[in-house]
């Protein structure tokens, strides 16, 4: 979907630019005169073409800000310095670490999201997780933030000063709704 928006996006772009260009061109070597365009974009259609392209400059300017960032949530590293010498792990190693991490050793029903950032002398994490309706919450919760403090730690070596877990949505085991069903039947 992103894809095909970024495609309708660039290709919208392309030509709006290449008759941006054209037209000033033409104004450029005097072919047209900007005192004859002036009174067309006064009128309605005249506007509602100067909105539309600033629109799709607009959207086009957001789209490419949220590629540059996105490409700069890649690019994080988390370093570790030894006396040998420094070790780099990407972001993405990390999250793949905490999601089987917690599938394993937890037993999450689900994982949204997983997000790093650069803390102090370490790392925050914030979990976006669904649990199932037999668990605790505050000790699902509770449990995520231990694990994922002491076991990174000790296998990235990266101290995580913060582990923030947000659940998202508790499910509702279908074998538990239909033995309710048949014990008040």
């Amino acid at each position: 979907m992103i894809m095909v928006l970024g495609t309708l996006l660039y290709s919208s772009l392309a030509f709006i630019l290449a008759g941006v260009g054209i037209i000033l061109i033409l104004f450029g070597i005097n072919v047209l005169l900007l005192s004859a365009a002036l009174p067309y974009l006064d009128t309605t259609g005249g506007i509602i073409i100067q909105i539309l392209i600033g629109v799709v400059l607009l959207v086009t300017a957001v789209y490419f800000s949220f590629l540059v960032y996105r490409r700069h949530l890649e690019r994080i590293r988390f370093s570790y310095q030894e006396e040998a010498g420094r070790i780099e792990i990407s972001s993405c190693a990390i999250k793949n670490l905490i999601k089987e991490m917690l599938f394993s050793k937890i037993g999450l029903a689900g994982l949204n999201a997983v997000s790093l950032s650069p803390q102090g002398d370490g790392m925050a994490i914030a979990i976006d997780a669904s649990i199932s309706s037999q668990e605790k919450v505050t000790e699902i919760g509770h449990r995520i933030q231990t694990l994922l403090t002491e076991q990174l730690k000790e296998q990235t070596g990266i101290k995580v000063e913060e582990v923030s877990v947000f659940i998202r949505t508790i499910r509702t085991d279908p074998k538990l709704i239909t033995a309710k069903k048949s014990d008040s039947e």
